[in-house]
């Protein structure tokens, strides 16, 4: 058998040194469905009030001991969301001005007319009700505000520990070629400079080198996403032969792979595959993904690269789009990385990270996008990874 559930009874405290008044409006409320209790001075109203909680309190002014005013601005700070209604037969700007700055409901003077205040009661707890129910809304947008913020607090961290560690190797790679041409700074003539060993000269130099790439690199990476989040990127499109495009800078793509031991191969068909795109942005994405896939994986994986052309059902009628993929079969990517792949500075492990500012996901994502496109990415601990590009033909 299903129990009904009832609201609470709301509490009326009401405090008059008129006895008998006390009493007939407690009656009257008591009568109505609310529980009323009548006592006769401040005193024992705030006695009462730090034991028990009264959703409206009902006060005369003009009391002797304690006044109105003064019980209940007391009875306010025991309570701050009471509905507080003052009564007086002794009216005054003053007395006015002073309930409002307590946050007095209502302010009526007496006799009372007793309807009146059963409107004045009702508005006050309708009211009350409204800002409980803002204030509960206030407090979970403030906490989940909050939590917005310590989620921007770590990734600032996390960005930043980043970045430190990432350009922290370059220049310690640039510092120890630097302390290695410092040994030719010694040397006084041109004939014993001609003497400093030539490996270290070339050490030294592709050290420079490799540390300059990698500082660059990592300034652009963070410009272009910048560039891209603030809609600052425009495309050159042009209608051209995709095949033409990846065969063209086939060598390129193949040594992008092979530089981490991992084995290219594409799987282009025989149609040739046209497509309106920026050519430069297009080939930058395929060549991060390739270069993501051999760099997060071990030697001898296999990277496939295809293309095909497809049609899809949109907005009633068929349209042509290009789809790119780049497998690979290696060791797949973390649940929790695969979660978050296309945010920026995605990195799990940062100490042990070893290039880049985990910018080229989000990069390729927003390129596709202003292609009009889609990218998502599909990864099987232990199997591979399969990262798919959708664009419109035209």
């Amino acid at each position: 058998m299903k129990t009904k559930t009832t609201e609470r009874m709301k509490k009326i405290l009401i405090v008059d040194d008129e006895v008998d008044v006390g009493m007939l409006i407690s009656n009257f409320f008591n009568k109505r469905g609310f529980q009323a209790i009548s006592l006769e001075n401040g005193l024992l109203g705030l006695r009462l009030l730090l034991r028990e909680r009264f959703d409206v309190l009902i006060s005369d002014i003009k009391m002797p001991r304690m006044d109105g005013i003064e019980f209940s601005k007391r009875a306010k700070q025991i309570d701050p969301n009471m509905v507080v209604i003052l009564l007086t037969g002794y009216g005054s700007l003053e007395t006015a001005q002073e309930a409002i700055k307590i946050g007095v409901k209502d302010y009526l003077t007496k006799p009372v007319d007793i309807e009146q205040l059963l409107v004045s009661v009702n508005e006050g707890l309708r009211l009350a009700e409204i800002q409980k129910k803002n204030f509960s809304h206030y407090h979970k947008l403030v906490q989940s505000l909050n939590k917005e913020k310590d989620a921007l607090d770590a990734a600032k961290e996390n960005f930043l520990a980043l970045l430190s560690h990432e350009l922290r190797t370059p220049v310690t790679v640039i510092s120890e070629a630097f302390s290695i041409l410092k040994e030719a700074v010694d040397i006084p003539t041109d004939h014993e400079f001609s003497m400093l060993d030539e490996e270290k000269k070339l050490q030294a130099i592709n050290a420079f080198n490799d540390g300059r790439r990698r500082i660059i690199s990592i300034v652009d990476d963070i410009n272009y996403y910048m560039n891209l989040n603030r809609g600052e990127v425009s495309l050159e499109k042009t209608k051209v032969s995709l095949n033409y495009i990846l065969n063209n800078n086939n060598n390129a793509l193949v040594r992008l792979a092979s530089r981490n031991k991992c084995d290219l191969q594409k799987q282009f068909g025989d149609q040739e595959i046209e497509a309106v795109v920026d050519p430069e942005r297009i080939l930058d994405v395929i060549a991060r993904l390739i270069n993501n896939a051999g760099f997060h994986n071990s030697a001898g994986t296999k990277i496939i690269l295809k293309l095909l052309v497809f049609k899809k059902d949109d907005a009633d009628s068929q349209k042509e789009y290009v789809r790119i993929q780049v497998c690979d079969n290696g060791q797949g990517i973390d649940e929790k990385v695969l979660e978050n792949i296309f945010s920026p500075f995605n990195v799990s492990d940062i100490m042990h990270h070893s290039r880049g500012v985990g910018l080229s996901f989000p990069i390729c994502k927003k390129v596709i996008e202003l292609h009009g496109g889609t990218m998502k990415v599909e990864s099987i601990k232990g199997q591979g990874t399969t990262i798919t590009i959708e664009i419109p033909k035209e």
